[in-house]
């Protein structure tokens, strides 16, 4: 499901060693308050309405995705834009300074995976700076992320 959301948001972006900044109190509230509807369950799966690429994918695994973006919003958000030198995946790009923008994509990726009440839309990139970002965030988050067993068993850590 995270793939299939990524996908979809990295289209709609269009043509276009250093700490990562930390969240304003405004990104963080927001992060907040979508931790607290998603600890709702059983409401979300109830009135919460897919679309897109979402609808392809069964309740419970959207839920998973969104409850782990949503736990390590932090954490992820400080990979895709530390700007030390990688040491695996080299393909992959990072996007130091692109914090502001890449917050509002995982965020919108959570939202998304959850779901949405009825007649609530989907937000876009503002810019074209923006939409850049998402499409270059998305790329990077897809290509982290080992879902088959097949990813997983040629992943130090992941050893079964």
């Amino acid at each position: 499901a995270m793939r299939a959301v990524l996908a979809e948001m990295g289209k709609e972006g269009g043509d276009a060693a250093a700490a990562t900044r930390p969240l304003s109190k405004q990104q963080e509230s927001q992060w907040t308050l979508l931790a607290s509807q998603q600890a709702n369950r059983a409401h979300v799966e109830k009135v919460y309405v897919v679309a897109g690429a979402m609808t392809e994918h069964a309740f419970m695994a959207r839920y998973e995705a969104a409850s782990k973006l949503i736990t390590n919003h932090e954490r992820v958000l400080r990979d895709v834009c530390r700007a030390d030198v990688q040491k695996t995946q080299l393909e992959l790009v990072r996007l130091p300074g692109m914090e502001k923008e890449v917050n509002h994509l995982m965020h919108e990726t959570a939202s998304r995976l959850l779901g949405r009440r009825p007649g609530q839309r989907a937000e876009r990139p503002a810019s074209t700076i923006e939409g850049a970002a998402w499409v270059n965030a998305a790329a990077y988050l897809a290509g982290r992320l080992h879902v088959s067993e097949e990813e997983m068993r040629n992943t130090p850590g992941f050893e079964q």
